[in-house]
Parts: C-alpha cells; sequence; structure tokens
C-alpha cells in the first residue's frame, strides 16, 4: 500500500495588515459615527504598532477629550506634540483640554505656540483664545479674541457657526441680551446662507 501525501507548505500570515496608518484611518471613521470606543481601540491598536506615530496619540487625547478625561487627554496631546512640534493642531487641542483641567496659563501659551505656527488658520486658535478668556471671567478679552475669530474665519471663507455659537455663549453670560439676540439671529442667516451654498465645517 502505498500512500502519497503532497507537499504542504506553510505560509506565514501577517497578524495585522492594516499597518499604523490603516488603523488611525479606521479610528477616524469611527469617530466620525461618534462610536468613539472603537476609535479609541484602533487608536491604541496604531500607537502599538508604532509608538513613534503622532497622529495616534493626538487621536487618543482628542477621544479622552470627547470622554471629558482631561489628565488622559493632556498625557496623550502632549505626547503627541513631542513627536510632532511644528503641528499648530496639536497645541490648539492640547490648549483646550489644559483649559477644561483648569490650566489657563498653559492653555494661553499652548494656543499661542499653535498661532505662531499656523499663522492661515488663525481663526481657529484666536477662538481657543476666547474660550479661555472667557473661562478665566476676561470677557472684555474673550469678546476682542472671538471677533477677530470671526473675522479671520470670514475672510477665510470658512465656518463661522462655531465661533457664533461661543460668542453667543459670553453674550448670555454677561447678561448682554441684545447682542446676544443679534448674534442668533447672525447664526439664523449664516445657516441659511450654508445650505443654499452646500458649504458645511472648518477646513
Amino acid at each position: 500500500l502505498t500512500i502519497s501525501c503532497s507537499r504542504i507548505e506553510i505560509v506565514d500570515i501577517p497578524e495585522d495588515t492594516l499597518g499604523s496608518k490603516g488603523h488611525i484611518e479606521l479610528a477616524i471613521s469611527y469617530e466620525a459615527g461618534k462610536e468613539h470606543d472603537l476609535a479609541l481601540r484602533e487608536y491604541e491598536k496604531a500607537i502599538a504598532l508604532d509608538p513613534a506615530e503622532p497622529d495616534g496619540h493626538f487621536g487618543i487625547g482628542n477621544i479622552y477629550l470627547i470622554k471629558k478625561e482631561w489628565p488622559a487627554a493632556i498625557k496623550s496631546i502632549e505626547k503627541a506634540v513631542r513627536l510632532r512640534p511644528s503641528e499648530g493642531l496639536y497645541h490648539n487641542n492640547l490648549a483646550i483640554a489644559y483649559m477644561e483641567a483648569g490650566r489657563f496659563d498653559n492653555g494661553l501659551k499652548a494656543t499661542q505656540k499653535g498661532l505662531a505656527l499656523d499663522p492661515v488658520r488663525s481663526y481657529i486658535y484666536m477662538d481657543t483664545l476666547g474660550m479661555i478668556f472667557m473661562r478665566r471671567g476676561e470677557t472684555a478679552l474673550a469678546e476682542k479674541a472671538y471677533k477677530e475669530a470671526l473675522e479671520k474665519a470670514s475672510e477665510a471663507g470658512t465656518d463661522e457657526a462655531e465661533i457664533l455659537l461661543h460668542l453667543q455663549e459670553l453674550y448670555d453670560t454677561t447678561g448682554d441680551g441684545i447682542n446676544a439676540n443679534l448674534i442668533r439671529d447672525s447664526l439664523k442667516a449664516y445657516e441659511l446662507k450654508t445650505q443654499a451654498t452646500g458649504k458645511e465645517g472648518r477646513p
């Protein structure tokens, strides 16, 4: 009795075919769908594959911002900043994390650093400065920052709605009902305009 056996070739199949960048792209898609726990899992997979990938640490920090876990957000975004100090938006979101943790001076410094690195999108950083000044009770400085943010956003042809909402909140907080109502009217007009043009969201 002769038994013929064909040779079996063992193929080494990699455990992870997405790679760090692939996991980040998947995380971003989950984040866009507000599936934050799934997004966090994918960002963690990304940095497990490549601990020096700043976008992974930044993504994790942003998820912790959404979850209002300020120390964890700060830790992750600080890591992203160390890995890629030239990215203005990293500094901006770190500033927001500092602000939420009550570290206003650190927040102002981080925002100003981001603005210096990314002056083309100054409206983002001026809006963040307004938020920090408002939290510190410096309402005049907050109003000035928000108005400059609106001016720069208009010049850039980008979304003004978030800045308008922040300015409305400032006027509501200070009891300035006249300006708060003017901002509400501006928001309604802006919404109609964006619906007509199909434009929405910041670049």
